[in-house]
């Protein structure tokens, strides 16, 4: 043990200095620590709040691509049965139009 260690447990130590040496190692104040456990509290509070902000971020970005999946999906349904009913009413025409020509063509049998 040093010198000061030995001092200090049989004299104990008072706020600034040892007993009996009037010098030492003081102790930290009162307001340094009180800083730095605003800073750990200030420090605690930011890193909660950019979790919070990161992990809405992350629910809105999900709930957009859910959205955004749903109306694909919607558009190409509707594409499809656009598209469907477009083939249908070509057929539809061509086979009116075999209709015709067979008709015709009894007519002029």
């Amino acid at each position: 043990m040093t010198r000061d260690k030995i001092l200090s447990s049989v004299l104990g130590e008072r706020l600034g200095y040892l007993h009996g040496k009037r010098s030492g190692k003081k102790p930290p104040r009162k307001t340094q620590t009180q800083q730095v456990n605003i800073k750990a509290s200030v420090s605690s509070v930011m890193e909660i709040t950019r979790q919070e902000m990161k992990a809405d971020m992350e629910q809105k970005l999900q709930e957009e691509r859910e959205q955004m999946a749903f109306e694909f999906q919607i558009n190409m349904k509707q594409e499809f049965q656009k598209k469907l009913e477009e083939e249908h009413e070509r057929v539809r025409h061509g086979e009116v139009e075999k209709m015709i020509k067979r008709t015709d063509d009894c007519f002029h049998d």
